[in-house]
């Protein structure tokens, strides 16, 4: 019998799956049917409606069969939506996961995913922010899945004294939980805004005991979720703009540091109170959110980052699978890379450059939010980028890290380390290229950047935008890229650059020289790019220019503007004279109160002397008949006691 689809409501008081599949409504059979050919069902009609097969049936849901390619397209986002989780801040035990949607993710209660989850979902300090976010990736806990889960968490907290139903192990006087939303991919974007309002509604349950909205949501968000399975997704919860703004020509030198695959850190303030007037908003979601914008500057490599939870996920095979037109791709980017290339398809180039780049491959990861359970991942891994608010982490020896990235000052430490690349700081300096090019950015950013709404695109301006940003770092990556593929060739050619492959081209005989040489030398040393090395073209730089993508060379005087310009904007000094100021205002405004309410007998009792004569000149009690006033002079130490003063009164 066949069937047909159903869509309840999610947002219906009593718990009901989205999806259900009933029987049509009888109708009167036409007389003598033909009998029809018993066939395998796919979707067998159950008692009770199965949320799994009513979303295996949405894809074949009254679709011809010209239709069904075109459906498939439609759905290409199904699935993304592992579970959805709550943790609870136990008295006793600490965080632990209290619930999970469906219970078939979680095959085991006692297991390094399910001790783990619960400390990245309720970062330290929670307790001191009324709401805060966090972004966090872990190793996938499915029997015989490889890759990553990535996950988001909205934590919160509420009176104790305002539960309606208060159970036995609710001792403090404060509920602290997190709602987890775990997926496939980091679509955080899409997720984050409806997060944040299912675990406001949840809490304004004061009844933490009624699951029934929290499977609503899941089903809710897992049919919203279909149709962003493409990579467009994948940005939306990263802003350039607010990196730039953060960091400025600082932005470049973190890039530079991605490429070499150093150990970065990245460091955020935690709120000493929960009113304290310096807590900034949503610390943790700040911090998470800087390390994804980084990383998003890399062409690529967010969808690539399947293994990115664990420097000990097992890798994928070398060979690359065979796409259309002749991609060679894996799920991880590795392998050969594309020997078709369409010069009009900005992605179709970048496929054929080499993008992505295997950043997080063996012995590296990335892990936005990082909590104290997991410090032994950084003295295990070769390479990684991390963040915490624990400033335990920065003073770890044995983490051998290369540079500390403090978010509030925007400012990057160097720590001495022994394993560390030597003058590595040195090394990933700017040239005067790089400062002219971020310069320009710089501009950009700050000319459309809103103090109100720093997320603003800045009206519908391309230049200074987030996707402005993201194809000049792609240039700038790529070129270099392309100026290794030169250098090399020139190198087998003996110099000699009017053959057949560069005649007719104006390059440059040393065109690394303007992004750094020692930085170009130690970017070939690192993995990601040898690997990038062996599997690309070696006349890549036939199509990309290898050239450093500053217009116009930099002058001696307009670099040195540019040096004193970024030195007078890391003093801050608008910041302190802003501050200097308002300590001023608010010190002459309680002077001047006080003053207001003494009288003259006793401020001149308080300074003697010439403060004395100054305080009854000015501040002293006058006669109401309004002629002669007398002031008598107090005990000071200007030798004038008991002195006394007439004057007529104007």
């Amino acid at each position: 019998m066949p069937y047909e689809l159903e869509v309840e409501d999610p947002w219906r008081t009593e718990p009901l799956p989205p999806v259900s599949l009933k029987p049509p409504s009888p109708s009167p059979p036409p007389p003598s049917p033909p009998p029809e050919p018993a066939s395998p069902s796919p979707l067998p009609a159950p008692e009770q409606p199965s949320t799994d097969l009513a979303r295996e049936g949405v894809a074949t849901r009254r679709m011809s069969e010209g239709g069904r390619e075109a459906g498939v397209r439609r759905d290409e986002g199904a699935g993304l939506l592992l579970a959805t989780m709550l943790v609870d801040f136990h008295h006793n035990l600490g965080p632990i996961i209290e619930f999970s949607y469906p219970p078939s993710f979680l095959t085991a209660q006692d297991t390094p995913f399910t001790r783990l989850l619960p400390f990245l979902a309720l970062p330290d300090g929670a307790h001191l922010t009324e709401e805060d976010y966090s972004y966090f990736h872990l190793p996938d806990p499915r029997e015989g899945e490889r890759g990553t889960v990535f996950g988001i968490s909205c934590n919160r907290q509420l009176p104790a004294s305002e539960l309606l139903e208060k159970g036995k192990d609710v001792t403090r006087s404060t509920v602290q939980k997190a709602l987890v939303i775990l997926a496939k991919k980091p679509i955080f974007g899409p997720i984050r805004d409806k997060l944040g309002i299912i675990t406001r509604a949840f809490f304004s349950q004061r009844n933490f005991t009624e699951t029934d909205l929290l499977v609503q949501f899941h089903q809710s968000l897992d049919m919203s979720l279909r149709g962003h399975g493409d990579d467009s997704a994948l940005y939306m919860g990263t802003s350039l703009r607010e990196l730039v703004y953060k960091f400025r020509h600082k932005t470049l030198i973190l890039l530079k540091l991605l490429l070499l695959q150093k150990r970065i850190l990245f460091f955020g303030y935690r709120p000493s109170s929960l009113t304290s007037p310096h807590t900034p908003s949503y610390p943790v979601e700040r911090l998470c959110t800087f390390q994804y914008s980084l990383v998003s500057l890399v062409p690529h490599l967010l969808p690539a980052l399947e293994n990115a939870a664990s420097p000990h996920l097992p890798l994928p095979p070398e060979e690359g699978k065979e796409g259309r037109e002749g991609e060679g791709r894996n799920k991880r980017g590795r392998g050969r890379a594309s020997s078709f290339v369409k010069t009009s398809d900005r992605e179709s180039l970048l496929r054929y450059a080499g993008m992505p780049l295997d950043l997080f491959g063996k012995d590296a990861f990335f892990q936005p939010y990082m909590p104290l359970q997991q410090i032994d991942l950084m003295k295990e891994a070769r390479s990684f980028v991390a963040g915490t608010t624990n400033a335990i982490f920065t003073q770890q020896r044995e983490g051998r890290l290369d540079v500390v990235v403090n978010i509030e000052s925007a400012t990057l430490d160097f720590p001495p380390n022994p394993s560390s690349t030597p003058n590595l700081e040195k090394l990933v300096s700017l040239t005067s290229y790089d400062r002219k090019w971020m310069d320009e950015l710089v501009g950009a950013v700050c000319e459309s950047w809103d103090e109100e709404d720093p997320r603003a695109q800045g009206g519908m301006r391309f230049k200074g935008s987030d996707d402005y940003l993201r194809a000049k770092f792609e240039d700038y990556i790529c070129s270099a890229l392309s100026a290794i593929k030169y250098t090399d060739y020139l190198r087998i050619v003996g110099g000699k650059r009017n053959d057949g492959a560069t005649s007719g081209m104006n390059l440059d005989k040393s065109p690394t020289t303007a992004f750094g040489e020692a930085w170009i030398a130690a970017l070939r040393k690192a993995p990601a790019i040898a690997d990038w090395d062996k599997r690309t073209d070696s006349a890549l730089f036939d199509l990309i220019e290898p050239r450093h993508p500053c217009l116009l060379t930099p002058t001696p005087l307009s670099d040195i503007g540019i040096r004193l310009s970024e030195g007078l904007h890391d003093l801050h000094l608008d910041e302190q004279l802003s501050a200097a100021r308002e300590w001023g205002g608010r010190a002459w405004a309680e002077g001047s109160k006080r003053a207001s309410g003494v009288d003259g007998d006793k401020i001149r009792a308080a300074v003697g002397g010439w403060g004395a004569y100054l305080a009854g000149r000015f501040g002293g009690k006058e006669e109401k008949d309004g002629k002669i006033g007398e002031v008598r002079v107090g005990e000071g130490d200007g030798g004038w006691h008991n002195e006394r003063w007439k004057r007529e009164k104007k």
